[in-house]
């Protein structure tokens, strides 16, 4: 009877698998984001409410993998990085479904009508945001080349390099953030002040967004460094 590899014995067996899926389902999460704002800027709230349950299913797949991860991590790896570095890692994904999840259910929670001018560079906002997540997945899919090659130069030098496209990525969307803001700034004042402050809300969820995707890339190149 043939016999796997070592080494795919120890990757089947490796915490990265789950923690890629993991991320897999964060990404899944944010790309939801793709259909629902142009949904609520359409005023489809049927739609928009449908995009919102797949967020919170994908969401709670999500919980359900992290819960997976913590209990399934033994206390001493065979790899070359800790426990508590792997968990950290976990946590800062878990943060783009849950910041995905606050935004659309902030947003069908009060059917927040965006005015016309905001959709245009919220729109870019939003696409830069997932771009950033799905670069920062693009790069996690080198870590098992990773633990394959026991961290090589050259491997990791690839993903240092995907990593670092994801810090760009979230400098993007910051700058297309702050023309949502400015935007918003020059009519805000024929707005209703608490639906403007709630408007506000969102362009600060869509950001955190970018945010975690760039702190998950920063945890990974601590990864590589150590």
């Amino acid at each position: 009877m043939p016999t796997k590899p070592v080494i795919t014995q120890l990757l089947s067996k490796s915490p990265f698998a789950v923690i890629q899926q993991h991320l897999e389902t964060c990404a899944q999460c944010a790309c939801q984001l793709e259909d629902f704002m142009p949904a609520v800027f359409a005023g489809n709230w049927k739609q928009a409410k449908q995009q919102a349950a797949s967020v919170e299913r994908l969401e709670e797949t999500a919980d359900d993998l992290k819960k997976k991860i913590r209990l399934g991590l033994p206390r001493s790896l065979l790899l070359q990085v800790s426990r508590d570095d792997l968990l950290e890692l976990t946590h800062k994904q878990d943060e783009i479904a849950n910041v995905t999840k606050d935004l659309v259910g902030l947003i069908v929670s009060r059917q927040i009508e965006f005015p016309q001018e905001v959709h245009e560079p919220l729109l870019r906002g939003v696409t830069s945001s997932i771009k950033t997540v799905s670069l920062l997945k693009d790069a996690s899919e080198e870590i098992s080349h990773l633990v394959i090659t026991g961290f090589g130069r050259h491997e990791s030098r690839l993903m240092e390099e995907k990593l670092i496209a994801v810090g760009d990525s979230e400098r993007q969307s910051d700058l297309d953030l702050a023309d949502t803001r400015a935007t918003l700034f020059t009519i805000e004042d024929r707005l209703n002040p608490l639906n403007a402050m709630f408007m506000y809300r969102c362009i600060e969820f869509v950001g955190r967004l970018a945010d975690a995707a760039e702190s998950s890339g920063n945890r990974m190149l601590q990864l590589i460094a150590r």
